[in-house]
């Protein structure tokens, strides 16, 4: 089996995507992976000569696995914040997408963007809430199993837990 080192396997074969998609972007109420993922394929079909990425709705449905209805509602996404202004040409029935490097600041992208800070310290307070959820969940897990394990109790009173041997 062939192991695949990011850090030693570099032949040209992927695309690079500006981490703030994921870790700022993702904050907006809005802004999904999906969203991410799209802005990653245009910076894959972008044409360094032209200034722009041409690929066809069809051809963009295609890559994120789901219809044009929902690429056309994801790009509009990408031109809400920003990341993308989309132009069609004379001539051409496709749009073409100039894109726009991500805000990678957060302190930059807050002031762009202030309803991301509500929206995602109300998901830190959701996600804190269920793990802390969880984590009551198991000790009363682990309560309830101590307290149902068998146990064999000595003439003199003692009890000490039965433990399964196979």
């Amino acid at each position: 089996m062939t192991t695949y080192n990011l850090n030693t396997s570099r032949n040209g074969n992927f695309t690079k995507t500006d981490n703030a998609l994921f870790l700022l972007y993702t904050r907006l109420p809005d802004f999904k992976a999906d969203h991410a993922m799209l802005y990653t394929i245009l910076t894959h079909f972008h044409n360094a000569e032209y200034g722009y990425a041409f690929p066809t709705v069809w051809e963009l449905a295609l890559r994120l696995n789901c219809s044009t209805k929902k690429v056309s509602r994801m790009k509009s996404v990408l031109v809400k914040y920003g990341l993308v202004d989309i132009r069609q040409l004379p001539g051409r029935n496709n749009d073409v997408y100039y894109l726009k490097p991500p805000i990678t600041d957060e302190v930059s992208f807050y002031a762009a963007h202030p309803e991301a800070r509500e929206y995602y310290e109300k998901q830190l307070k959701a996600s804190e809430a269920d793990r802390r959820r969880s984590a009551d969940n198991l000790v009363s897990y682990r309560q309830e199993k101590v307290e149902k394990q068998p146990t064999f109790t000595y003439s003199d009173g003692e009890s000490v837990p039965l433990v399964d041997v196979f």
